[in-house]
């Protein structure tokens, strides 16, 4: 699948080597994470997403795009209102 033009695509191409670097383990979490939030797990993805952010040792902005998967299902799970700032990538991660 080829992504649009756009900040998203410009972002996955400044950050490739950061998540082909990731181990196998941690990247079936990522996987996971992402698969329980699309479906609407937004606890479980939450969960999964913590846990890695606690525990890796993955590159910063790996561990940034776990805090910000976090932070979004908690919202979404605890049906909280939007908060006035999101977890952001920094141009560090990039």
């Amino acid at each position: 699948m080829e992504l649009a033009a756009g900040p998203l695509k410009t972002y996955v191409e400044s950050t490739r080597e950061s998540f082909t670097a990731l181990d196998r383990a941690t990247g079936h979490r990522a996987a996971e994470a992402f698969c329980r939030f699309s479906e609407g797990d937004y606890q479980a993805a939450a969960d999964l997403s913590h846990a890695v952010a606690s525990n890796d040792a993955s590159s910063p902005s790996v561990l940034r795009a776990f805090s910000i998967l976090r932070q979004h299902a908690q919202l979404l799970d605890e049906n909280l209102p939007r908060p006035v700032t999101y977890l952001t990538f920094l141009p560090d991660d990039a």
